[in-house]
């Protein structure tokens, strides 16, 4: 909040408040940081579940002849916890029926790092994730060395295995029916997917084109801006109860750069961006897209579910 709340008044002049600016006053701002995000989730909850439909999920585990060569891995290891991982999975934007052709949004996340990149793609078919994989390649801040999956037949199949074999990159797969195994990419896929694209059914070339103008605007703001916690080990509580430890809350981008990974020009580049963006008008543009996605998609979503027979 204290990082969103400084960039907000470092445009100010842009409107980064918006019609409650008048609103806005040291008071305010002392009230909004003191807010904890329990309590903002709290407040915000009613609102955002009176306006989208509930998702769907297409995954199907399938055995098959990458099921027998690709090693499972329930857990991340020592050796992977640093950047260079990543967790990837499909979301489905199917609305109410999973009948037809609709459009997926490929996420892939580094659980190290939490750095996170979204592509939509116009169904599951193999060679949209080979394409997708291709472009995220060459956008992460650093190179991408493991691939770990679940077990669906969008990325157990011959083209994901040849392109990751062509690019030296070792590929796992979650145990079946085990979605916690993959709980990094799940998570995201909640609070990232779902959260910016709703559960809206999106079965055109003009929503995949949008969906496409969103990820790059969310996955900034994310990545750039939203900080996360991540669970550092277990203590005992005063009551004997066994807790999480967290480190502390820290942005995608923050967490990079403290590993040291990224050369000086990678590093300026991402500091030019941060003090560049403005923040409020990135959430516009966030917002509007998403208001065009939602005029195109409600009616149709709505038409298929269960009681509008």
């Amino acid at each position: 909040m204290e990082a969103t709340l400084a960039n907000m008044e470092a445009h100010i002049g842009s409107g980064a408040f918006g019609r409650v600016r008048s609103r806005y006053s040291p008071e305010v701002q002392a009230q909004l940081l003191a807010m904890s995000a329990a309590t903002i989730d709290r407040l915000l909850a009613p609102f955002k579940l009176s306006m989208y439909p509930e998702g769907k999920s297409t995954t199907r585990s399938r055995r098959n002849q990458y099921t027998e060569v690709i090693p499972i891995m329930s857990r991340i290891p020592a050796i992977d916890w640093q950047p260079g991982m990543v967790a990837i999975d499909t979301v489905a934007h199917c609305g109410n029926s999973a009948k037809g052709q609709y459009a997926f949004t490929l996420t892939v996340t580094d659980p190290f790092t939490g750095w996170t990149i979204n592509r939509a793609i116009k169904n599951k078919a193999a060679k949209w994730i080979v394409a997708a994989m291709e472009e995220i390649q060459d956008e992460f801040p650093y190179p991408i060395d493991h691939v770990h999956s679940d077990n669906g037949s969008e990325f157990l199949n011959m083209a994901v295995t040849t392109w990751c074999n062509a690019h030296n990159i070792r590929m796992t797969r979650s145990r079946p029916h085990h979605s916690n195994d993959n709980p990094f990419v799940e998570q995201k896929n909640g609070a990232v997917v779902r959260r910016s694209a709703f559960n809206y059914r999106y079965d055109t070339d003009v929503e995949l084109r949008l969906l496409n103008e969103l990820w790059p605007l969310v996955n900034v703001r994310k990545n750039l801006f939203l900080p996360t916690k991540k669970v550092t080990g277990y203590h005992l509580s005063g009551k004997g109860k066994s807790v999480r430890s967290y480190d502390d809350p820290r942005t995608p981008a923050q967490r990079i750069k403290d590993t040291g990974i990224m050369l000086e020009p990678q590093r300026c580049r991402m500091e030019d961006l941060y003090a560049s963006l403005d923040l409020a008008d990135l959430t516009n543009r966030i917002n509007e897209i998403q208001q065009r996605l939602i005029r195109l998609a409600a009616a149709k979503t709505y038409s298929q579910a269960p009681h509008a027979a």
